[in-house]
């Protein structure tokens, strides 16, 4: 039997606007010196959604640098596939 396994997490992340500039260079000297802010963010919500950590390299901590909003529910489908 196979069967294919979605799961979909909601992070909503946020960064004051305060700290933007500082966070996007230390991200471009640590992680990507190409990157822009979109990546600091995906960043952020790829680690916080498959961790438990609050630390994210080259973005700093939970509540501190940046603030999350997760959604809990987590929302599952499984696909079955006929061999």
């Amino acid at each position: 039997m196979t069967k294919t396994v979605s799961v979909l997490k909601e992070v909503t992340v946020t960064i004051d606007d305060d700290k933007l500039d500082i966070m996007l260079k230390d991200y471009q000297s640590c992680i990507n010196s190409n990157a822009d802010i979109d990546d600091v963010f995906m960043q952020i919500g790829w680690a916080i959604a498959t961790s438990e950590s609050s630390f994210v390299e080259g973005c700093g901590m939970d509540d501190i640098d940046f603030k999350i909003e997760s959604n809990e529910t987590i929302e599952t489908t499984i696909e079955d596939y006929n061999e």
